[in-house]
């Protein structure tokens, strides 16, 4: 009897920590994303002032519109707030700010999220953009493919 008490204390010890570290990761996030379940933009995009002007100089009020868009569904594609759009700039490439999320491999990171999948049906979807086609482009040259496309 005492072992059986014993395996159900460490159950549910071993819960309470597992539901106590979701929640600690979730405040983390939401603490530098500044909203909840929102992943925080990688360093590097994070610490650069924003890139609007760079926007605004490289695409005309035609494409500012097409831009915003893409911008917001790179957003959603990696869980990224979007009010942090434009700290991504007009030459950054979709597999770059891919490999700031996933630089290097780590123990408890050895999958994605699916986000450059989820990307590219977003794409395909919203803007009829293969994937073939945005792959080594940047996201002022999407931008601009998703204008002459439609």
């Amino acid at each position: 009897m005492f072992d059986d008490l014993t395996g159900s204390m460490i159950l549910i010890l071993l819960t309470v920590l597992v539901v106590l570290l979701t929640a600690a990761k979730i405040s983390w996030d939401s603490w530098h994303s500044k909203r909840l379940f929102c992943v925080p933009l990688p360093r590097f995009y994070r610490d650069r002032p924003s890139q609007q002007a760079a926007w605004r100089k490289a695409c005309g009020e035609d494409v500012r519109e097409k831009a915003d868009a893409l911008l917001k569904t790179l957003c959603e594609a990696f869980s990224f707030n979007p009010d942090d759009r434009y700290q991504f700039a007009p030459t950054d490439r979709i597999m770059d700010v891919y490999r700031a999320c996933y630089s290097r491999w780590r123990f408890w990171k050895i999958a994605d999220a699916m986000e450059i999948e989820s990307l590219m049906m977003d794409l395909s979807r919203r803007f009829q953009l293969d994937d073939a086609e945005w792959s080594d482009l940047t996201l002022g040259e999407i931008a601009a493919l998703i204008r002459v496309c439609e």
